[in-house]
């Protein structure tokens, strides 16, 4: 199953509902607004949360700030995340780019976000 086309709504992975609600609380894009869209239609939107051309990227500082409820998903390396659902979806955004996850091992999260969400402004600005 491609998770990158999943609508958010049928998603019920208890750490893939965990990544929504961190990206939720960091971007006030909410989850529950967005059950009918792809997950990667959400994750887009959380990235480009202040309208569709500005790329606005996650920081370190927003996922520090993010409650210690739990373990926060964001800060984790993939390493860390190896064999879950969150690794699966982080392994197929970089097939989605020609890459393997297993190259970002040592990345945070929120960082490979960053970088599988290109900002499409730099990518008119190099034509």
């Amino acid at each position: 199953m491609n998770l990158l086309e999943t609508p958010v709504g049928a998603v019920n992975d208890p750490l893939l509902c965990q990544l929504f609600e961190e990206l939720e609380a960091i971007t006030r894009v909410r989850v529950e607004d967005r059950f009918q869209d792809s997950v990667n239609a959400f994750l887009w939107q959380t990235l480009y949360r202040n309208g569709s051309q500005k790329f606005v990227k996650l920081t370190k500082d927003e996922v520090d700030s993010l409650p210690p409820t739990r373990e926060v998903l964001l800060g984790k390396t993939l390493k860390k995340l190896d064999g879950t659902s969150v690794y699966r979806l982080c392994a197929e955004l970089a097939q989605r780019n020609g890459e393997s996850a297993d190259r970002y091992w040592g990345t945070q999260l929120y960082s490979f976000l960053n970088k599988h969400f290109p900002d499409i402004n730099k990518r008119r600005k190099r034509r």
